[in-house]
């Protein structure tokens, strides 16, 4: 697999042809990552660090580098975090290049304002995106992002964020109601930046409107597989305490679970406000309800196969399937589910090309 190199303005100025490994991870409501390992040649080393060194010696002024890392057969955009070079006498000399999604550059802002949200949860999230990244007061807080009106998920929400970072509340928007993000790039030559919200299709054995995919060792396309359920951070029910002192703390309880089914957790959300009046008493309880809705999703019951796809048999990705979609997932001992593919990692290396997957947020 070759990765194309783009500079800030999204120029191509390179390309890292056959590397010696590679790993490529995306991921359905966090950032990806990517790690490329290649030998060392002075004219990579000085096109991913213009400015820094001029081949013998350290620049004055250190800068910030800002490179993209793209693929031919995807339209996911990646940003160099970190570069390593090694170099030895008796072996070859190695460039290792790390880094993740771009969407990684929400996590560059905060929510500047306290905001309060509710309505549509995809156009909630468009508008944190867009007043803190897109198109915010402050120019010099302005991001190289496009973002169209979304229309994924009619669900409603009633929230509130103040200070917090722009990727964690896009994050904990994204899991607490399904929905996944991610930046791509509609162009390979000059690439533009469009973070986008989307929601997995239904691929599993219990619908009919899309042809299934199943991952069995019956179908040789599950070669090994993990499967964990574990309940030990499980909460279901929260206390989420807001604004005011002592017994005049205003609180709010989210979850129904009774008796020994109930598992209670403890949510501060003193960063939430009503403005002395000016959001009602109503709407601030339904902001912190989704708030402790949010913090519920964080802790839910962690069940979840991993497993080593083999995708050359039956299932190619990208046209079968894709991180997000919904599959079916048998295991050796006919523990089945219908998971979400949350997670695929392609590794090129010596022993050629391998897929490993992680499913959960299980459907059933």
């Amino acid at each position: 697999m070759d990765f194309n190199i783009h500079d800030e303005a999204g120029t191509w100025i390179g390309m890292i042809e056959s590397p010696t490994s590679a790993i490529w991870t995306e991921r359905y409501n966090t950032p990806g990552e990517f790690e490329i390992y290649t030998p060392a040649t002075q004219e990579l080393f000085e096109l991913l660090l213009p400015g820094r060194y001029d081949g013998t010696a350290r620049a004055a002024a250190p800068i910030e580098t800002v490179h993209f890392i793209t693929r031919p057969d995807r339209n996911t955009v990646m940003i160099v975090e970190r570069i390593e070079l090694k170099t030895d006498d008796e072996e070859d000399d190695f460039i290792r290049i790390k880094g993740r999604a771009a969407s990684c550059l929400l996590d560059r802002r905060i929510v500047w304002k306290q905001t309060s949200l509710s309505g549509r949860v995809d156009r909630a999230i468009y508008r944190l995106v867009r007043e803190n990244a897109i198109n915010p007061e402050n120019e010099a807080r302005r991001l190289p992002l496009l973002m169209d009106a979304p229309d994924v998920l009619a669900d409603t929400i009633s929230a509130q964020y103040t200070g917090a970072g722009l990727l964690e509340a896009v994050e904990d928007i994204a899991a607490a109601y399904g929905l996944g993000f991610r930046v791509v790039t509609d162009s390979r030559s000059i690439i533009t930046l469009r973070l986008e919200l989307y929601k997995g299709a239904d691929k599993s054995l219990a619908q009919t409107a899309n042809s299934p995919v199943i991952f069995s060792p019956d179908f040789e396309n599950l070669s090994a597989s993990a499967y964990a359920f574990d309940m030990e951070k499980y909460k279901n029910v929260a206390l989420v305490a807001g604004e005011g002192e002592g017994t005049a703390r205003k609180q709010a309880a989210q979850g129904q679970a009774a008796g020994m089914a109930r598992r209670e957790m403890y949510v501060d959300a003193r960063d939430m406000s009503t403005n002395d009046g000016e959001i009602s008493e109503e709407d601030y309880t339904a902001q912190l309800k989704a708030r402790g809705e949010e913090k519920l999703a964080e802790s839910d019951a962690a069940e979840a196969f991993s497993g080593e796809a083999d995708t050359g048999n039956t299932f190619e990705i990208g046209v079968d399937y894709d991180v997000g979609d919904i599959v079916t997932v048998v295991n050796e001992y006919g523990v089945r589910a219908d998971a979400r593919v949350s997670d695929i990692s392609e590794c090129w290396d010596e022993s050629g090309y391998s897929t490993d997957c992680v499913f959960e947020g299980l459907e059933g």
